[in-house]
């Protein structure tokens, strides 16, 4: 399966998508999350992990609106379904030092899915990856 990038602008996040690591990080506040979010949910539904040992998901956002959110629970919800059929999928879940919000988010998504689920507190927004890779 070929890597899925997609690059941060003003208004969506920094996404990558390959065999064994995808990484989301930055704000989503785009017109219509729909169109952003789709091609990510349908790669991650065609994803086969047999080969690979574990999936690891970096999830670190600096906000993300309402529409996004629901967005980011169908992901989740793509990675529960790997994850029920037996393959091994970690969610990590970085929040910066006293963004209550973007905690209680992650513990609101959390609470509707099975797979192991990580918050890692950290005193910077961490998926800085994204810092350099900006197109508007």
């Amino acid at each position: 399966m070929e890597k899925l990038l997609l690059n941060k602008t003003s208004k969506s996040p920094y996404v990558s998508l390959e065999k064994g690591l995808f990484q989301f990080s930055g704000r989503s506040i785009p017109e219509d999350s729909k169109k952003i979010f789709k091609p990510i949910v349908d790669w991650i539904k065609e994803y086969n992990p047999e080969n690979e040992t574990k999936t690891v998901s970096n999830f670190s956002f600096d906000y993300l609106d309402t529409s996004s959110s629901k967005c980011v629970f169908d992901i989740l919800k793509a990675l529960d379904d790997i994850y029920d059929k037996g393959h091994e999928i970690t969610i990590n879940w970085f929040y910066e030092e006293g963004d209550e919000d973007m905690l209680d988010l992650g513990i609101h998504l959390k609470s509707f899915i099975k797979t192991p689920f990580n918050f890692i507190e950290s005193e910077q927004s961490i998926g800085r990856l994204d810092e350099f890779i900006t197109s508007d």
